[in-house]
């Protein structure tokens, strides 16, 4: 992907991919640009295993401009009808920034 806003030095561009291997999948990605935002010069990977109905994944990323660290867990289970339960926890920043989540999500 790539934005390009007015003025100088606002471009921005990212690549990303993802395998996936039956149950498993691995990605990957990479941002950058000029903007001079906490988000460049960004990378990730992530793992996944997806099956019966259970899904759980990580991911790992870096952030060379801000010079910030980040991993984030998540699972879901497929509840049936349309029915999953969700739960994610993540840190940012060597564990100074927080978060998770869990909750039931519908799909109709």
């Amino acid at each position: 992907a790539y934005e390009n806003q007015a003025g100088p030095n606002n471009e921005y561009w990212g690549i990303s991919g993802r395998a996936a291997f039956g149950a498993f999948s691995v990605g990957a990605g990479y941002a950058d640009g000029t903007t001079g935002a906490p988000f460049n010069d960004t990378w990730n990977i992530s793992a996944g295993y997806s099956a019966n109905g259970v899904m759980v994944a990580a991911m790992y990323g870096d952030s060379g401009t801000a010079n910030t660290e980040m991993w984030n867990l998540m699972g879901t289970y497929d509840l049936g009808g349309g029915a999953s339960v969700f739960a994610q926890y993540g840190e940012r920043q060597s564990g100074t920034n927080k978060i998770a989540s869990m909750g039931v999500a519908f799909s109709f």
